[in-house]
């Protein structure tokens, strides 16, 4: 008679493979065709999840940009200003999400777990966030493409941010002298109305 084995059960091996990281369920997967199976279905599950949230902090982006847009219609400074801090706070969330894709990717192909037709969307997906991941970084596709197979896209796009971030606070500064040098000259105070000084020929426009 053979014995009962909780482990060989699809729905305990699932609740243990959810539990698991990945490096876990590559070994894992091996071990019968049961725990391949359900191992399949949490990579899935997982890479579902990654799409979706990098979906949700693209479409977060452009929201916000649309809502500056609205704003400051006629002013590309702000506009393209505003535009700036809005992709340095979201690029690096967005290459985390893209990085954690990937990777889980990485573990189904190299599993055959994927159909054809799967492969094919996978891949067309993944070109597309090659394609906006290059062009934010100022790469060709063909460089984003060969530095993703690498990983290094993220060492080279973390290192234009790091100056997308110096060229930030340098324009800081000058708006920051800016403003200084118009209260000097025109008593005009942030947030406040202009100064009723008869020494000053300063006038609002009309």
């Amino acid at each position: 008679m053979l014995s009962y084995n909780p482990l060989e059960e699809p729905d305990t091996i699932a609740e243990i493979v959810q539990k698991l990281p990945l490096e876990v369920l590559d070994k894992f997967c091996w071990i019968n065709s049961t725990w391949y199976k359900e191992i399949q279905h949490e990579l899935r599950r997982r890479w579902k999840i990654q799409v979706l949230e990098y979906q949700k902090l693209d479409n977060e982006q452009e929201l916000e940009m649309e809502e500056v847009e609205r704003k400051y219609p006629n002013d590309e400074f702000m506009q393209g200003y505003l535009h700036c801090e809005i992709w340095g706070t979201y690029i690096k969330r967005e290459l985390e999400e893209a990085k954690k894709q990937v990777e889980i990717e990485s573990y189904m192909l190299r599993n055959g777990m994927l159909y054809e037709q799967e492969k094919e969307m996978h891949a067309s997906e993944y070109v597309k966030g090659m394609e906006k991941l290059s062009k934010l970084a100022g790469l060709d596709h063909q460089n984003a493409i060969v530095f993703s197979v690498l990983n290094g896209e993220i060492k080279t796009i973390e290192n234009k941010l790091d100056e997308y971030y110096s060229r930030f606070e340098k324009l800081e500064r000058t708006v920051d002298w800016i403003g200084n040098y118009v209260e000097e000259q025109t008593g005009l105070e942030p947030d406040k109305e202009l100064t009723d000084s008869s020494d000053s020929d300063y006038a609002p426009p009309e």
